[in-house]
């Protein structure tokens, strides 16, 4: 078993986003929190319809609740009659 070193200060200078995924981010770091908690829970259609916005493929008939957090929509795919529930955290790095 080798042990490989590891360049930090590679990794650091590293390009991890692009500048258009790094507007996206900013855009709903700011938006999606108020967007989603200030929606009556009952309007599911709202908060699917930010979600497409940003770029999650999102199905019909799913419910998703107002204090759910997702870190980056675009990564997120949920299928037909689904519920994402209360309190939920998608840490969509990749995708899921």
């Amino acid at each position: 078993m080798t042990k490989e070193k590891l360049d930090i200060a590679a990794n650091r200078a590293a390009e991890k986003w692009t500048f258009r995924e790094l507007l996206g981010r900013a855009a709903w770091d700011v938006l999606s929190r108020p967007l989603f908690l200030w929606t009556p829970r009952q309007i599911w259609f709202v908060r699917r319809s930010i979600l497409r916005l940003f770029g999650a493929r999102i199905g019909s008939r799913v419910h998703i609740y107002p204090n759910v957090e997702i870190a980056i929509p675009w990564n997120v795919q949920i299928g037909d009659d689904s519920s994402v529930g209360s309190g939920a955290r998608l840490y969509s790095l990749g995708e899921i």
